[in-house]
Formats: structure tokens, C-alpha cells, sequence
């Protein structure tokens, strides 16, 4: 037993620290693999009140994309267009393209910046729909993440209550993996606005 769990505490530390063993090199190249733990602490860093709910959030949109909100074309577009004229140009210190996900192939765009960039909104709804429409749910991997974070917080390398984990974990085994809304702390600290989209086909769009 005891070799046993020098063995997984060891293997533990290598998928949470990533390749470098440092885990606040946030900054490299962008197209670096990052660890979930690095995801996680990133998001910890860069916004207020993250809590176990809003990293599930993350998770999940990193793996399913958004395809189930966007049922509706002239909906989608129109709620796109309305949220847009309703918020300030100001980007609050926000970047444009956020990072979601371990392998940074999805992203968040964040609303007020991309307001005061004066980009385009159409490019931004045909991004949406083209990352909806080339995302492929991936259970394995989005199971294989939220199991590392899980045990991450157990074992005492990320702080969150291990209450709220084991409430989610039920939630899968219940309901299966759904998506779920933003925490009431997250959203009052943060305000988010924004839509998830794949970084290529957002940098195909945008860049030309």
C-alpha cells in the first residue's frame, strides 16, 4: 500500500506540475500543453471567486464546445448583437482570447474587449457556428481532466471544498455531463461576456 501511494503521489506531481515543473510559467508559447493544474491556477490568478462549479464550467466547454447553445441561428445572433450594444467599450483589463483548456485548441472571446477592438460580430457568429460545427465532444478526455482536478483538490494541491467536488461528481453519475451556468459569486466578481470558440478557427477569421 505504501508503495502504492508514493507511486501515485509521485505521478500526480509530474501531471500537475506539467513537463517544466513549474507551475507558474504561464506565459511560453501559446501553443504550449499545459497541465490542469497550470489551467486551474491560471484562472485562479486572473479572476475572482473561481469555484468548483465555474472550473467544471471551463472543463466542459473545453471538451463539448457550446454546439447546445446554438440551436438557433437568428437567436444566437440576435442575443450576440444585443449583448454587445448593451455593455461599454472598455475591456477592464481583460484580455481578447482567454485560455480554457490544457491543450489551448478552445478559448474564450471576451466581449469587451472585442467591443473595443471594433471586430466584427458576423466573423465573430461565423467562428461560433464553424467551432461548433468541427468540435467533437471528447468524454475521455473531458473525464480524464476532471478526474485529475479532482484528485488535485483531495490531495491538497489545488484549495477548493471538497464538498463542492463530490457534489459535481454526483452530478455526473446522476445526470451524466451536462452543462451548467457560471457560480453566483463568479458572476457577480466577474461579469463574464463572452463566447467559446476554437483559437484556429477564430485566427482564420480574424487575421484576415
Amino acid at each position: 500500500m505504501f508503495q502504492l501511494k508514493r507511486f501515485f503521489a509521485s505521478a500526480l506531481l509530474i501531471c500537475s506540475f506539467g513537463r517544466s515543473g513549474n507551475a507558474q510559467e504561464f506565459t511560453s508559447s501559446i501553443d504550449r500543453q499545459w497541465s490542469v493544474k497550470q489551467l486551474v491556477e491560471h484562472h485562479i490568478a486572473t479572476k475572482k471567486n473561481l469555484a468548483v462549479q465555474d472550473v467544471y464550467k471551463m472543463l466542459y466547454h473545453a471538451h463539448f464546445g457550446v454546439e447546445h447553445l446554438l440551436t438557433d441561428t437568428a437567436g444566437v445572433r440576435s442575443y450576440l448583437l444585443r449583448e454587445l450594444a448593451s455593455m461599454p467599450a472598455t475591456p477592464e483589463n481583460e484580455p481578447l482570447v482567454e485560455r480554457i483548456s490544457t491543450t489551448n485548441t478552445m478559448v474564450r472571446i471576451n466581449l469587451r474587449p472585442f467591443k473595443a477592438q471594433n471586430l466584427d460580430p458576423e466573423a465573430l457568429l461565423q467562428a461560433m457556428f464553424a467551432s461548433a460545427a468541427e468540435t467533437k465532444p471528447d468524454t475521455f478526455q473531458f473525464g480524464r481532466e476532471w478526474n485529475m482536478f479532482v484528485d488535485l483538490v483531495r490531495y491538497g494541491f489545488l484549495h477548493f471544498p471538497m464538498n463542492e467536488v463530490n457534489e459535481f461528481n454526483r452530478l455526473i453519475e446522476g445526470k451524466g455531463i451536462v452543462p451548467v451556468h457560471h457560480s453566483e459569486a463568479y458572476k457577480e466578481a466577474n461579469h463574464p461576456a463572452y463566447r467559446v470558440v476554437q483559437r484556429g478557427v477564430f485566427e482564420r477569421l480574424f487575421s484576415r
